[in-house]
C-alpha cells in the first residue's frame, strides 16, 4: 500500500481539531499532542514551484502542543486518568488490572 501524504495530513488535521482544547480528559490531551506531532512531521515549512513559493509557520502548533503537554503533566500525566469535573464532582474512574504470575491482583 503506497504512503498517501495527503490522506495522512487530512487524518492528522481531523484528529487535531477533534481533540482541541478545552481538554476533558488526559486521553483527549494525549490524542491532541499526537495529532500536533504528526502535523509537525507532515506539513512542510516551505513549498514551491518555479512560479512561486509558500511558507508555513508551525510555531502555533508547537506552542499548542507544549501547552497540551503541560496540561497533561499537571492532570495525571498518563492517558486514562480523568481529572475531577469543573463542578467538583469526581469524573469517571478507570481501573487497571495487574496480572503478576498469571493471577489477577
Amino acid at each position: 500500500m503506497p504512503f498517501d501524504t495527503a490522506a495522512n495530513i487530512d487524518a492528522a488535521q481531523q484528529a487535531y481539531f477533534n481533540n482541541a482544547p478545552p481538554f476533558l480528559s488526559t486521553v483527549q490531551a494525549a490524542a491532541f499532542i499526537q495529532a500536533a506531532s504528526r502535523l509537525l512531521m507532515l506539513i512542510p515549512t516551505t513549498s514551491g514551484t518555479r512560479e512561486g513559493n509558500v511558507g508555513f509557520d508551525v510555531r502555533l502548533i508547537q506552542k499548542e502542543r507544549e501547552i497540551a503537554q503541560s496540561w497533561l503533566d499537571a492532570n495525571g500525566g498518563t492517558p486514562g486518568f480523568t481529572p475531577p469535573l469543573v463542578n467538583g464532582s469526581a469524573g469517571p474512574s478507570l481501573t487497571f488490572a495487574a496480572f503478576a504470575n498469571g493471577r489477577g491482583r
